[in-house]
């Protein structure tokens, strides 16, 4: 009885201090709110008061400085520093001593040269408010550019294809290291390399990316939802539960479900074993096209302000790459 009744009375102290917990969440809460409503409401002019409140919806958080683990396991936030460290951690990363290089190709023309209306649609199609490249010009630049740009950008591309000579800027990629939520600080191996490419590049990849997309569906198992159109991982989790159902509603009916997380699926892919797969699928000026935007690629980090020195890959194909989602997925149901 007396064990009964202490439980009772810690249960009533528990509910109180809980309800007393809301309150104070809701009355902070209020504060925020008004707090907010009050700074809007001293915007003078209404195209002010417009851009603040869209500033407080989004709810922005400031931005947290990058920290790296230095040689001697302390934590860093110098940029120099920063760099050298994870140059030195991706160099390693992205340049395979053991890497097959593939055999020269001869330069050819494009069996279908670029056209200007195909390269204006790839134009169009990018999206505004991108990091700029290692070139440092924006999309908007080249998208809202008079047509004789875009004339001068496909006699460039077909000149590539043809002579084999490659511009600079689209061998050449901008590294920005992210932390990964929910990973220890500190340590190369916990950041995600995000690559910032050239605009003119972006042209190339989408172009040839709708150029090949239909024929490398036909080789991507329908297991794999990504990057397709009309699919998603919605269509997975639907089946998942339908499975789930069928299961627990039928007698003696088992079901096995293997879920595979490709880690550093981007960062690993092996070139060479990407571009044999492809030759069985594309046509040689295509594959032309697609050695010429995976192979040599320099890549130099950025860390703040501060830029480090060019290094070579010969493993893994950019992520920001329209180019790359389909073609790994191909290779990954070759795998499969």
């Amino acid at each position: 009885m007396k064990q009964k009744h202490l439980r009772q009375n810690l249960k009533r102290e528990r509910n109180q201090l809980l309800n007393r917990i809301h309150r104070l969440i809701a009355e902070e809460d209020m504060k925020d709110i008004n707090g907010k409503v009050d700074v809007i409401e001293k915007m003078k002019e209404d195209s002010y008061r417009m851009f603040k409140a869209v500033n407080i919806i989004k709810n922005r958080t400031s931005k947290q400085n990058l920290l790296i683990e230095t040689e001697n396991k302390g934590l860093t936030s110098n940029e120099e520093t920063q760099i050298r460290q994870i140059t030195k951690f991706f160099q390693q990363f992205f340049n395979k001593e053991n890497a097959e290089n593939q055999l020269a190709m001869d330069p050819k023309p494009m069996t279908k040269p670029f056209e200007i209306d195909e390269i204006e649609k790839a134009v169009k199609s990018l999206k505004n408010n991108k990091c700029p490249g290692i070139d440092e010009i924006s999309s908007e630049q080249i998208k809202y550019g008079p047509r004789e740009l875009h004339e001068e950008i496909t006699s460039i591309l077909n000149q590539i294809a043809e002579t084999g000579n490659t511009l600079k800027e689209i061998k050449t990629g901008v590294l920005i290291p992210l932390q990964k939520p929910g990973k220890k600080i500190g340590p190369c191996s916990n950041l995600r390399p995000i690559i910032l490419l050239s605009v003119i590049r972006k042209i190339i990849a989408i172009v040839m990316c709708r150029r090949i997309s239909d024929r490398l569906i036909q080789y991507i198992p329908k297991s794999q939802a990504a990057y397709q159109s009309g699919r998603s991982t919605t269509e997975q989790v639907f089946v998942m539960r339908t499975m789930a159902e069928k299961a627990i509603a039928a007698k003696d009916y088992t079901t096995h479900i293997l879920m595979m997380d490709m880690s550093k699926a981007f960062d690993t892919v092996n070139r060479n074993k990407l571009i044999n797969d492809l030759k069985t699928i594309l046509e040689e000026d295509e594959i032309q096209i697609i050695r010429m935007l995976i192979e040599n690629v320099e890549l130099v980090v950025k860390v703040g302000k501060s830029t480090g020195k060019t290094f070579m890959t010969n493993t893994g194909v950019p992520q920001g790459d329209c180019l790359s989602p389909p073609t790994l997925h191909n290779l990954l149901g070759k795998i499969n």
